[in-house]
């Protein structure tokens, strides 16, 4: 048996992320976007791959809110605390532009109700 980094409560929580990512896309559809295989991304959400490959976490991440260090230090159960480092609006526009149309709305309304104080 190889050894591994990764852990299964950080797998887990990968499965989480990447179920989350695909939301209601079908693998297929998900594979299209990832160039990622279908059953690699349904072995991934069932918890059944215990190394990922870089390659396919580099790919699943551009569809995610993390980065592909993010998402290795979280299935790694890493630190992931101080990864991550922003320090104008610039730094997350990238990720945010990529969001669904119903889920940036939903973002600049927290945004505007974290200006205002709400």
């Amino acid at each position: 048996m190889s050894k591994t980094l990764y852990t299964d409560k950080g797998l887990v929580k990968l499965a989480a992320i990447v179920r989350q990512a695909r939301g209601s896309l079908s693998f297929r559809k998900f594979e299209d976007l990832t160039d990622v295989s279908h059953a690699t991304i349904r072995r991934l959400e069932n918890h059944e791959v215990k190394n990922p490959e870089d390659s396919t976490l580099m790919q699943i991440a551009t569809h995610t809110p993390y980065s592909y260090e993010e998402l290795k230090a979280i299935a790694q159960e890493r630190n992931t605390n101080k990864i991550r480092n922003y320090l104008v609006a610039e730094d997350i526009f990238p990720s945010t532009n990529e969001l669904p149309e119903k889920e940036a709305a939903r973002l600049a309304q927290m945004i505007v109700g974290r200006l205002a104080g709400i």
